[in-house]
């Protein structure tokens, strides 16, 4: 358990023609979502805050994979 993550980051365009992102941070283990982000954009500090949480309530994987 709580070994691995999966970060994915997925974009799409609006009718409005406004693009949007979302990131998704999966745990590898069990398939659970346990951070879903809907932005227009995601600057590294974004990322980096939403990782610190996850760390504060999920705790630290021992590996990171990157999809």
């Amino acid at each position: 358990m709580n070994t691995t993550r999966i970060m994915d980051l997925m974009h799409n365009v609006l009718d409005n023609s406004r693009k949007f992102r979302v990131l998704n941070v999966i745990d590898d283990y069990n398939r659970e979502a346990i951070a879903v982000e809907v932005s227009h954009s995601f600057p590294a500090t974004q990322v980096i805050n939403l990782l610190d949480r996850l760390i504060m309530f999920k705790r630290k994987p021992r590996f990171r994979l990157f999809a």
